[in-house]
């Protein structure tokens, strides 16, 4: 029943998010806005209360599908909406990135601007010397979704396996629509000053860190010297 209120409140934040790209464009009139707008407002907040009902949920998702209706002109207009509402949430995030020091930004390709590198160099913690290359990809309906994000380079750590997925609730249950790109950058930087075992995706590392962390920073130390050498990227 949790996970069905979650989709149904996942999918208000989407039609929400629509609405939002209608309000911001020319296709609705004075009237409409004024109809569309309050719901708007309305709705986000129930979307974001872990608490709302799902007959609550229900009623919103059909209330505002109706509204939005109208400007459903062709199949692919959704889409293509939530695309474009993409696109300018994400551009405002990045023209207010405000990246600590210890991280960079790169697109690898400048004209794709839903997928860039993070790098981040630990100045503290076990992983202080080391470089690690992280990968953004932006889905459709960011920030109603969170980015993927996955780490290129070889790492020992509990919370990132040995493809590269990383263990981040701030990227997967925890995520809010009022979260953006610096939020992500600042809880990867916080998984490297504060690992968790207990929620591990490498179990390996997590259980070294547990029964002997001596043992644990001379590994994390090791692999960043032999990576340092050759070059690590899966």
């Amino acid at each position: 029943m949790f996970k069905v209120i979650a989709q149904k409140r996942e999918e208000l934040t989407t039609q929400c998010g629509r609405a939002k790209e209608i309000l911001e464009g020319d296709k609705a009139d004075d009237a409409a806005k004024a109809a569309i707008s309050p719901k708007v407002v309305e709705y986000e907040a129930l979307a974001a209360d872990s608490k709302a009902k799902m007959k609550a949920l229900n009623e919103a998702v059909k209330t505002i599908k109706g509204l939005l209706e109208p400007f459903a002109s062709s199949a692919g207009a959704p889409a293509e909406a939530a695309q474009s509402a993409c696109i300018i949430r994400l551009t405002k995030d990045l023209e207010l990135l405000d990246l600590p020091p210890q991280a960079t930004i790169s697109h690898p390709n400048p004209g794709e601007i839903v997928k860039f590198h993070i790098t981040i160099t630990p100045d503290i913690g076990y992983w202080k010397g080391g470089s690690f290359l992280f990968l953004f990809e932006i889905p459709p309906e960011y920030n109603f979704k969170p980015p993927k994000v996955s780490c290129i380079t070889r790492i020992y750590h509990p919370n990132i396996d040995t493809e590269g997925h990383v263990c981040l609730n701030v990227l997967r249950e925890d995520w809010s629509a009022a979260f953006d790109i610096t939020a992500c950058v600042n809880s990867l930087m916080f998984l490297f000053q504060a690992p968790n075992p207990e929620d591990p995706l490498n179990r390996e590392a997590a259980q070294l860190m547990l029964t002997d962390e001596r043992a644990f920073a001379q590994m994390v130390t090791r692999c960043i010297r032999q990576l340092s050498g050759r070059g690590g990227y899966y």
